[in-house]
């Protein structure tokens, strides 16, 4: 017989089996493409994670032939719902080396077959522009 108390508290996520890691993706002046996914992370079954956090960076880099709308973001599709965009950042502009980036700090718990993707685009004609998409997690014991 297993004797134990209900007034003992549930160890935090941090003590339940936890494994941090991250996805990163950093593309060095790419030229113009279609919507394209760039890393994808699914949560386990049995287990959830806490995205801790993130970053999108975007810097057009070189000139266009015709100018576009360039994007990074990042999206989260729950299991059995629907997707839904946590950050995105997008330039239009025709000066090269103007950025824009997007830093977020503990925000996003998933839960299990939960889906976390980065995804880049350009639709600019010619030039070229640089990505970068980091996410950083820890998956825990559900």
């Amino acid at each position: 017989m297993k004797v134990t108390s209900y007034a003992v508290a549930r160890p935090m996520y941090w003590d339940r089996n936890a494994v941090e890691t991250s996805s990163v993706f950093a593309g060095d002046n790419l030229a113009p493409h279609a919507d394209t996914i760039r890393f994808t992370m699914t949560v386990a079954a049995s287990r959830k994670t806490f995205l801790d956090t993130a970053f999108i960076q975007i810097v057009r880099t070189s000139a266009y032939a015709s100018l576009g709308e360039a994007r990074v973001g990042m999206f989260v599709t729950p299991s059995g719902g629907t997707e839904t965009c946590i950050m995105r950042q997008s330039i239009i502009v025709a000066t090269t080396y103007v950025y824009q980036q997007f830093t977020m700090g503990g925000s996003v718990l998933m839960t299990a077959g939960t889906v976390l993707k980065a995804t880049t685009s350009d639709g600019s004609v010619g030039g070229t522009v640089s990505f970068q998409a980091h996410g950083h997690y820890i998956a825990f014991d559900a």
